[in-house]
Parts: C-alpha cells; sequence; structure tokens
C-alpha cells in the first residue's frame, strides 16, 4: 500500500467516524437527555424492569454524572414501576410533582445551591363572558355544587394541560352550557390565594360571541342556564357580589369593544390612513373588588379592552384602550 493511499484511507477514516465514538460508551449509565443548565433528564423508557438493577444503575449514573460536573437530575418513574420510588429516594432523589400515571423527582449533584425549579403552585381559571348581541343577553350557570345557593356565574372552570386560555374557555362554555361560543377579548384578571389545594389562582374573564345559542346544558354539574338580560342581571340579579363586579366590569368592555370595532370599520372604509398597530396602554387597571367574604378583597386587574391578535391562534395578546386610533383588525368583531 503506498503512501498516498494510506492517507486517503485515514482522512476517510476521520471524516466518516463522529469524535464521541472513540470513546468508551459506558453503557450501564443510564441514557439521559441534556438541559442547558448542566443538568439531565433520565430517559424513561431506559428504566429496567428488575428493582436491583435500577438501584445498581442509577447509583453508578450518579456517581459518574456528579464527575462529569452534572447539575440537577430529574428521574421520571411511572405508576407501574412505583416500587422504584423509596430507592431514588435512599439516592438523594426527592419529590418534585405528580401527575395520576407518574411521579417526577430530583436530585442536586453540585455543590452550589440548588437551583432547580419548584412545581408550580399556580392553577389558570376562565370565566366565559357571553353577550348575545340581537337580545343584549349574557349566558350565566348556577352550579350543582356551590357555597353560594341560587347563585348565577359565568360558565368556566379550570384550564387543562396543553390549552391556552380561549381553547380553555371555549371548551368549557360548551361543556357546561351546549353552547358554542368564540372567545376575542380578555377584560382581565384576578388572583387568588389560597385557592384549591393551597395553590394560587389566576381567573381570566374572557369576552365571547356566541356563535349557536340554544342551550343543553351539562345536568351533571349544572342546576341552571339561562340568557339573562345583561343590564336587569346588573340590577338585580341573584349572584354574588365579585361575579356582579367581573360581570359589570366585562359588559362595558363588551360595550367599548363593540364601538372599538364600528368606529375601527368606519375608519376603515373612509380612510387608507388608518394605523395598523393599535394605540399601546400596557397599564392595567388595577380595581379592589369587595367580595361575599369580608376578609377577602379580591384585586381584579382590568384591561380597558384586550383582544386576541387576529392573524394567530396562539394566546396571544395586544392591550389598548379606545382611542383616536383605531385598529382595523377589529372591523370583524
Amino acid at each position: 500500500m503506498s503512501s498516498q493511499e494510506v492517507k486517503v484511507e485515514t482522512k476517510v477514516d476521520v471524516e466518516a467516524t463522529p469524535v464521541a465514538a472513540v470513546v468508551p460508551v459506558d453503557e450501564f449509565v443510564f441514557k439521559a437527555k441534556p438541559d442547558i443548565y448542566s443538568g439531565l433528564t433520565i430517559d424513561v423508557n431506559d428504566l429496567p424492569k428488575n428493582q436491583d438493577e435500577f438501584e445498581a444503575r442509577l447509583s453508578h449514573s450518579l456517581e459518574v454524572w456528579k464527575m462529569e460536573g452534572k447539575r440537577g437530575i430529574w428521574l421520571v418513574i411511572p405508576i407501574e414501576k412505583s416500587a422504584f420510588i423509596p430507592v431514588a429516594v435512599s439516592l438523594g432523589f426527592v419529590f418534585h410533582h405528580t401527575t395520576p400515571a407518574a411521579i417526577t423527582l430530583t436530585t442536586w449533584l453540585s455543590s452550589e445551591p440548588n437551583k432547580l425549579p419548584q412545581y408550580s403552585p399556580v392553577t389558570i381559571g376562565v370565566g366565559g363572558l357571553v353577550v348575545d348581541e340581537a337580545t343584549d343577553s349574557v349566558l350565566l350557570v348556577q352550579e350543582k355544587f356551590s357555597h353560594f345557593k341560587d347563585s348565577w356565574k359565568l360558565p368556566g372552570g379550570l384550564v387543562d394541560e396543553g390549552e391556552d386560555l380561549f381553547t380553555a374557555v371555549e371548551r368549557e362554555v360548551l361543556e357546561e352550557t351546549g353552547v358554542e361560543a368564540e372567545a376575542y377579548g380578555v377584560v382581565g384578571f384576578s388572583h387568588f390565594y389560597p385557592y384549591l389545594n393551597d395553590c394560587s389562582n389566576f381567573y381570566f374573564v374572557i369576552l365571547m360571541r356566541p356563535k349557536t345559542t340554544t342551550i343543553n346544558m351539562q345536568v351533571s354539574e349544572i342546576a341552571k342556564c339561562e340568557w339573562i338580560n345583561a343590564p336587569s342581571f346588573l340590577e338585580k340579579g341573584s349572584t354574588t357580589k365579585f361575579t356582579r363586579a367581573i360581570i359589570s366590569i366585562g359588559y362595558e368592555s363588551y360595550k367599548a369593544a363593540k364601538a372599538l370595532s364600528k368606529e375601527a370599520a368606519s375608519s376603515s372604509s373612509s380612510s387608507s390612513s388608518v394605523s395598523e398597530t393599535p394605540e399601546a396602554d400596557p397599564q392595567p387597571v388595577v380595581q379592589k373588588i369587595e367580595t361575599d367574604d369580608p376578609s377577602n378583597v379580591s384585586v381584579f386587574y382590568r384591561f380597558e379592552v384586550a383582544f386576541r391578535i387576529p392573524q394567530t391562534k396562539q394566546a396571544y395578546f395586544q392591550f389598548y384602550k379606545p382611542g383616536p386610533r383605531a385598529y382595523p383588525g377589529l372591523a370583524a368583531l
């Protein structure tokens, strides 16, 4: 073999073989996905069936990762392998959070202070203010299970995993009332603590327009569901102080949105120089609302008008107050 042939052969081998391939692979170490914080998430599909093997491999893996300078280690144990939990705890793991199907544990290998994020102690709720423009009525429900008997409220509930605010409120309104409605604006939000399971709760009031009006309520959860004239309800309807306040605020936002929509349509038809960007007003109005519990005053962060950007499907919003500059995208409201 000539000198030239040797050089060619060596060159081909270098290019075709990844550098990592020359490093011995410790197959006893768990497969894991790295993160940008020098941490790892153990591949759940690499967990063995045998508890003794799990303990031996996890102990060995932690030793190797500590020498490599890894910091936070995340371990998800599915419910069918829950016998692995005490093993992981004995090796320094602590509980982070659970789901019906699995538990997530963490351990911190670095000598630095533990910087792993806590599990979010927050729930997000939505209430749909569905206004029927033809009758000036709002869609309200009375729940079967409630602290306030015969009290009307907005249909709604908690946001499920993977949902944005609009998707969640559209689902909840349909489930509880049978009415299909489209979300198009955010009135504002309130913060409650303590809430379910000692968590905080952010409750968003969402403006909606009905696509259908026939009621087919969820009888397992809802005692009554009706379209009720908005001005009449705000004057004498049976409800809590908080609900009356947020419906009043939301109804004002609905009328403001309606007026702004007409202004945008008029401006679009009469002039081509209308700004395509609304006048920004990022500062919400903070409004304290008295509740039926004298010891609890809820703070409601109110936006004058807040609409989802029409060109998107995601939960992105633009917050602004009605003014001389109209937003043509609102003409279709």
